[in-house]
C-alpha cells in the first residue's frame, strides 16, 4: 500500500528539490494505514524543511481521514496567543465547527479526548519546543480514534522522547548535488552554475552545509552580482563560521535602511497577516511598503501564499528580533518594536518606556490587563508611529490616554480610556485611527 502512495509524489514534488529522496525514506518507514495510532516526530535544526515535508504529507494524505487540523507555529503562537486558542483551532478543523469555545487548558483536553476519541484524523502539530504543548494538544495515542496520524515537527528530539513518540525521524540537510542545484536556480534561474562560476558556487554549497533555506537565501542574494562580488561575499561568509542567523543576516544587511524597517516590522508583527493589509499599514506609518515587499521577497527573506498572506521562515523571524534585542541592549523599554505583551506591561509598570520604541503589537486575554497607572507611559514613546493592541482591557475607570504626537496608525479593541489626548497638547496627526468596543465618550480633551 504504501509503494503505490510513495509514487503518488512523482508528480507533485518536481519544485521540491530533494524532496522526493527524502519522501522515499520517509513514507515507508514512518507512514501507514494499519488500524492504530501513529505519532511520528520529525526532528533536525532550524532550516532544514520540517515543515515542509510535514505540510506534504498533509496536503497530499487529508482526504483518507474523517478530520484534520495543521497547527502551525506552535512554539511561538502559544507564547503569543496562549494554548487554548490552539486546542480550539484544533478542534474547529477536525469537526468543521466554528462555535468551539475552550476557556482554559484543562476544558481543552476533556474536549478534545470526547470529542475526537472515535475520530480517525490527521493531524500536524509543527515547530513544538515544549513538552506541555503536546501534551495539551495530542497528550495520548487514546485520544484519537484508530488509523489516526499525529506528526509532531520539532527542533528537539528530547521532546518527543519526553512524550514517548517511539517513530522519530531525523532530517538531514540536502546531499550536495541536490544543494547545488537547488543553490543554481536561485542564483542562475536554472539547475546548473554559469561557466564561470562553478568553483564559486561549489564553495556556497559547501559552507551552507545542506540547509534549504540557506542556500536559497545565498542564492537569492548573490543573483547578478559579479565575479569578485561573489569572491567577496565568499570571506565575508568564511568569517561568519556558518551560522546560520549569520548567513541571513548577510542577506538583511544588504537592504536599504527602509526595506530593513519594513523586514523587521514584518518579522515582528505580521508573518501570516494578510499581505495588502500589512501595505496599508505600512505605507500610513511612511514606508513604501509595496516596492520594499517585494524586494524582500527577491531576496527570500519573505514570502507570498497563495491566500495572499506573509510567510516568513522561524528562522528570518527570530534573527530579526535577535537584531532588535542585540540594539537595544537587552533593555526592553529601548527596544525599537514590543511584540510580547508580558514585554509591554513590563515597560509601562516599570516606567521604562524611551523614545527608541517605534511600534507596539500585541495581542491579549482581557482577563489578563489593569492599565489603571499606564495612561502616561505611551507618551514617553516620542517617536512612537504604530500602537495596535487587542483586548488589553481595565476593569477600572480610565479618564484618557496621552498619547504621542508621532502616533500614525492607532488600532486598539476594548480600549477602556475615555478619551485621547496628546502628550504635547497638538492635534494627533494620525492616517489610521481604528478604536473598535472602545469605552471613549469622545475622541479629544479639550480643544484639540
Amino acid at each position: 500500500m504504501m509503494k503505490k502512495l510513495s509514487s503518488k509524489f512523482s508528480g507533485i514534488t518536481t519544485n521540491l528539490i530533494g524532496i522526493e529522496s527524502t519522501m522515499a525514506k520517509f513514507i515507508p518507514s514512518y507512514l501507514g494505514f494499519e488500524n492504530n495510532v501513529r505519532m511520528i516526530g520529525i526532528y533536525g535544526m532550524g532550516g532544514l524543511g520540517k515543515t515542509t515535508l510535514a505540510r506534504i504529507v498533509y496536503d497530499e494524505f487529508r482526504s483518507h481521514f474523517d478530520g484534520f487540523s495543521f497547527i502551525a507555529n506552535v512554539r511561538e503562537d502559544s507564547k503569543k496567543h496562549g494554548l487554548p486558542i490552539l486546542q480550539q483551532q484544533l478542534l474547529e478543523d477536525t469537526l468543521v465547527d466554528g462555535n468551539i469555545c475552550i476557556r482554559n487548558v484543562y476544558d481543552g483536553v476533556e474536549m478534545i479526548k470526547k470529542r475526537l476519541r472515535y475520530k480517525k484524523v490527521l493531524l500536524v502539530i509543527d515547530d513544538v519546543d515544549h513538552l506541555d504543548q503536546l501534551k495539551y494538544l495530542v497528550g495520548d495515542h487514546g485520544w484519537f480514534g484508530l488509523g489516526s496520524w499525529i506528526i509532531i515537527t520539532t527542533r528537539d528530539e528530547h521532546v518527543l522522547i519526553q512524550l514517548g513518540v517511539l517513530k522519530r525521524y531525523n532530517l538531514n540537510g540536502l546531499n550536495n548535488d541536490d544543494a547545488l542545484k537547488l543553490f543554481c536556480l536561485k542564483a542562475f534561474k536554472k539547475e546548473q552554475p554559469k561557466k564561470d562560476y562553478i568553483q564559486l558556487s561549489q564553495q556556497v554549497v559547501k559552507y551552507a552545509n545542506g540547509l534549504p533555506l540557506a542556500l536559497v537565501t545565498l542564492g537569492s542574494f548573490l543573483v547578478g552580482r559579479t565575479i569578485d562580488e561573489w569572491q567577496s561575499a565568499l570571506h565575508s561568509f568564511k568569517k561568519n563560521k556558518g551560522e546560520i542567523f549569520n548567513i541571513l543576516k548577510i542577506s538583511y544587511d544588504g537592504l536599504e535602511e527602509m526595506w530593513k524597517e519594513i523586514f523587521l516590522d514584518i518579522a515582528c508583527f505580521f508573518r501570516g497577516h494578510d499581505k495588502d493589509k500589512v501595505i496599508e499599514i505600512l505605507e500610513n506609518c511612511g514606508f513604501d511598503a509595496r516596492i520594499g515587499v517585494s524586494v524582500l521577497v527577491e531576496r527570500s527573506l519573505l514570502t507570498v501564499d497563495d491566500k495572499e498572506c506573509f510567510g516568513m521562515h522561524d528562522l528570518p523571524s527570530e534573527m530579526g528580533q535577535k537584531i532588535i534585542r542585540f540594539e537595544s541592549g537587552g533593555k526592553l523599554g529601548k527596544q525599537s518594536r514590543l511584540w510580547l505583551v508580558e514585554d509591554l506591561l513590563h515597560v509601562l509598570e516599570n516606567d521604562m518606556a524611551t523614545e527608541a520604541i517605534q511600534a507596539v503589537v500585541v495581542k491579549g486575554r482581557k482577563e489578563d490587563f489593569n492599565l489603571e497607572d499606564f495612561s502616561e507611559g505611551f507618551s514617553k514613546m516620542s517617536n512612537l508611529r504604530l500602537l495596535i493592541i487587542n483586548g488589553m482591557y481595565s476593569p477600572n475607570d480610565q479618564r484618557h490616554l496621552t498619547l504621542p504626537n508621532s502616533l500614525r496608525y492607532l488600532r486598539w479593541k476594548d480600549c477602556p480610556f475615555k478619551c485621547l489626548a496628546s502628550s504635547h497638547k497638538q492635534r494627533m496627526a494620525f492616517v489610521h485611527l481604528e478604536l473598535r468596543s472602545s469605552k471613549l465618550e469622545y475622541l479629544w480633551e479639550g480643544a484639540m
